[in-house]
């Protein structure tokens, strides 16, 4: 009989901490409602920008309207956009999320 040998996976480095499960979608809901509601965690230092820090180290972070983006555009606009973080995970618009990766 043989024994079939799997291959191990690569150890990972101390400094790649391990994957965190995304939020579900209520959550960044949750989030992105305080976030525009006037509850947000604090502005960032440059930018003066509105976040959210979530569980499992995400942060729901408000678009930054005086890019050139399209999404900047639509935030000119007054449609709410922000971005779950880090490495654009996700995107909410007028409060519709989409998961970018994964």
């Amino acid at each position: 009989m043989k024994t079939e040998v799997k291959p191990e996976a690569a150890p990972r480095r101390h400094s790649e901490p391990a994957p965190a499960k995304l939020p579900a979608p209520a959550e960044i809901l949750k989030a992105f409602k305080l976030l525009f509601g006037g509850k947000h965690s604090g502005l960032t230092a440059k930018s003066k920008l509105r976040y959210i820090t979530m569980k499992g180290g995400f942060i729901l972070l408000e678009q930054n309207p005086n890019k050139t983006s399209q999404w900047a555009r639509m935030a000119r606009q007054g449609h709410q956009v922000a971005w779950l973080m880090p490495n654009y995970k996700g995107l909410v618009v007028d409060g519709v999320v989409k998961f970018l990766r994964t």
